[in-house]
């Protein structure tokens, strides 16, 4: 015969296999209690499309993955890393910087024109392009004389963009263009701000401030799922957006009644 002691210890193991499998069926989907805004370093209230990278993937639309530290938020876009500034939700609207340029830093290691993934952002209004030439020869004629800025600075040396050194210049040109002078390389950095050369004196002012794009993918059914209790989220199989609610998924809301608020 099985002890009596024996019996009770089994007993009470079962019991409580059962309790925390009976707790663990009655709690809510792991991505209703896990895709809610959420803050990333000093941005706070973020919400679908983005998503925090390592955390529930379900809870933001690929392509959108920002990297939260202790006091800021990047993001990669087109393998380019940049700092977030704000995000605006309800004008779909992402400010960014360069982290590259972010310490007025002229001269970066690699001369990276901007560039985005169309299927994800694109340009928001205001928004103009600012070109920087390097290892320039003297200027040979005054035609740009209001458009270019002579930077009276030679510091982009071997150790920097691949070896080029000798006069900067930068300014805002249209597309295409030519110079009257040449340049060993260029590099375009989107801006905000007005057409005016003087404008553009500061350049690290100009860096920091950033620019704006909008996101392309659609994230209007958020503000409906959040308020009827839900969680925005994205299913990857199906590829869309989908609301995550106590009971599942649904498309755009959670039902009303015991499921949802």
């Amino acid at each position: 015969m099985i002890p009596t002691h024996h019996l009770t210890f089994l007993f009470t193991l079962i019991l409580v296999l059962v309790v925390d499998v009976l707790r663990c069926l009655s709690n809510d989907d792991p991505p209703y209690l896990s895709c809610r805004p959420f803050n990333c370093g000093d941005i706070t209230g973020v919400q679908y499309p983005f998503r925090e990278k390592g955390n529930l993937n379900d809870c933001g639309h690929p392509g959108y993955d920002l990297e939260c530290g202790e006091d800021n938020a990047t993001i990669v876009i087109n393998s380019e890393r940049y700092r977030v500034l704000n995000i605006d939700h309800g004008h779909r609207v992402l400010k960014v910087a360069r982290v590259d340029l972010w310490d007025i830093n002229i001269c970066p290691q690699k001369l990276v024109n901007t560039t985005l993934d169309l299927n994800f952002f694109g340009y928001a209004p205001g928004t103009i392009n600012l070109t920087l030439f390097y290892g320039c020869s003297l200027l040979s004629s005054s035609a740009y004389i209001n458009t270019i800025i002579f930077l009276s600075q030679d510091s982009c040396r071997a150790s920097t963009n691949n070896g080029l050194s000798g006069p900067i210049f930068y300014g805002l040109l249209p597309n295409p263009f030519t110079t009257p002078w040449i340049c060993g390389a260029s590099m375009v950095v989107p801006v905000i701000g007005s057409s005016e050369v003087k404008y553009y004196y500061d350049l690290g002012g100009v860096f920091k401030q950033g620019f704006e794009v909008h996101w392309i993918v659609n994230d209007s059914f958020c503000g409906e799922c959040l308020d009827s209790g839900g969680g925005c989220g994205y299913n990857s199989t199906l590829e869309q957006p989908t609301c995550f609610c106590p009971d599942g998924a649904y498309p755009t809301t959670c039902p009303p009644g015991p499921s949802g608020m």
